[in-house]
């Protein structure tokens, strides 16, 4: 049975069971549905080029010829004449940390019910190995020998990826758009830090024993290791990120201002020392100081983004006020780090049960999605991640008619079951 048929199903056997026009879907019902929908437009898994690593958002029903996303954003790459179904890879390394973080979840769920975890080993034994197929390709990228030495690129996806999908043809990624190296397609702050924060949600939720099932390590082991090799890569210039070559990548190449933090949470990966003199001057006074604004300020480099890099950092190394972090987070729309944050401290979130149960009964069943045809446009469910793009989270203008991979619906889904379900 092909996956699009498998899909109409599921959603079929969902909606008659709970009824049409009877009460909202449960959660349980939505994220089974995400679960179907996201390895049939999003991710396969898999070792091959492209394998593991999500697509952010799909246009299914576009017309690849008279897209303006293709013809100006890729700069005509990547059509394929007379055909619909776009794939899109926008933050390729942030897509699959979630993408890590969700299995590992799904993993900790079925283990500790005594379940078969076969299946959530082998996808993230495959989407480790991508974090080692991106570093081997940025080398090829600037035609050096292939080394690991912890600078990646951000997504690896060639044109015929969409072979792997049915009714998919033409993709919009690095390889495709962006083939130069002043085009750039590669790591940068915001990129690592969530990387870590993936990587410092698996070290806590996976079993020290639980292997890969292509590599001879444990997946602490193989954890442990990328930290080590990406943030030593950022580490080497005083924080300021470059190629190869030496020179600074086009973006997000400063991470001095989060450096202190990005030092810490590695060392509580690895257990080695990261700081340095520019981590333990500029860097230290400088996250003081975000970790002292109050809610409402007005400080104009408080952007969504650097907010969202802020709270997946104190998070896991714990922020000094609680109170200011809960402020941060749901003025901010990134109720997520309470959860997440709890995973580390073990805290009481009475209070927080029902927000999070309405957000996940709200999320609509063919979501999540912005103006798309069959699929309800829902407040907080319209963007490719509500977490780290709360901005766009009710929509973006550019983005009529897209279709996201539900991985911070998945991901805040399985959360919210360790949290008050276990």
């Amino acid at each position: 049975m092909s996956a699009p048929i498998r899909y109409i199903i599921i959603l079929l056997l969902i909606l008659i069971s709970g009824g049409i026009s009877a009460q909202p879907l449960s959660p349980d019902s939505i994220a089974e549905a995400y679960k179907q929908r996201l390895y049939m437009y999003f991710v396969y898994p898999d070792t091959v080029a492209g394998g593991s690593i999500p697509a952010a958002r799909v246009w299914p029903q576009l017309y690849c010829d008279d897209a303006w996303l293709m013809q100006r954003l890729c700069n005509g790459n990547g059509i394929v004449l007379g055909q619909t179904g776009i794939m899109e890879w926008m933050d390729a390394t942030i897509h699959l940390a979630y993408y890590m973080a969700w299995l590992s979840t799904d993993y900790y769920i079925e283990y500790k019910a005594g379940r078969n975890v076969d299946k959530q080993r082998k996808e993230l034994s495959y989407a480790m190995f991508a974090l080692k197929r991106l570093d081997y390709a940025a080398d090829l990228k600037y035609y050096l020998k292939p080394k690991l030495d912890g600078f990646l690129l951000r997504d690896d996806v060639p044109l015929s990826f969409a072979s792997h999908f049915d009714k998919m043809h033409c993709v919009k990624s690095g390889p495709v758009c962006r083939p130069l190296i002043e085009d750039g397609n590669m790591m940068s702050q915001d990129q690592v830090i969530y990387l870590l924060w993936a990587h410092s949600l698996s070290m806590k939720l996976l079993p020290d024993s639980a292997t890969s099932a292509i590599e001879s390590s444990t997946f602490h082991q193989l954890i442990k290791e990328q930290t080590h090799r990406m943030v030593t890569s950022f580490s080497r210039n005083d924080w300021i990120l470059t190629d190869p070559y030496g020179s600074r990548v086009p973006l997000g190449y400063s991470a001095l201002g989060y450096s202190y933090a990005i030092a810490r949470v590695a060392k509580l990966i690895t257990g080695k020392y990261y700081q340095n003199w520019a981590s333990l001057t500029t860097g230290l006074s400088t996250w003081n100081l975000l970790m002292s604004l109050d809610y409402d300020t007005k400080n104009p480099t408080q952007t969504e983004v650097n907010i969202g890099m802020q709270l997946a950092l104190s998070n896991i190394i714990g922020a000094p006020d609680y109170q200011r972090f809960q402020q941060w987070c749901r003025g901010k729309g990134m109720e997520i780090y309470i959860l997440s944050d709890a995973l580390f401290r073990k805290r009481d979130l009475d209070e927080w049960e029902p927000v999070f149960r309405e957000m996940l009964s709200d999320a609509p069943i063919h979501g999540p999605c912005h103006l798309t045809p069959g699929c309800t446009n829902t407040p907080g469910w319209s963007s490719e991640n509500r977490w780290f793009h709360p901005d766009n989270r009710n929509g973006a203008w550019d983005q009529k008619g897209a279709m996201y991979n539900g991985l911070d619906y998945l991901l805040l889904y399985n959360l919210y079951r360790i949290h008050f379900s276990q």
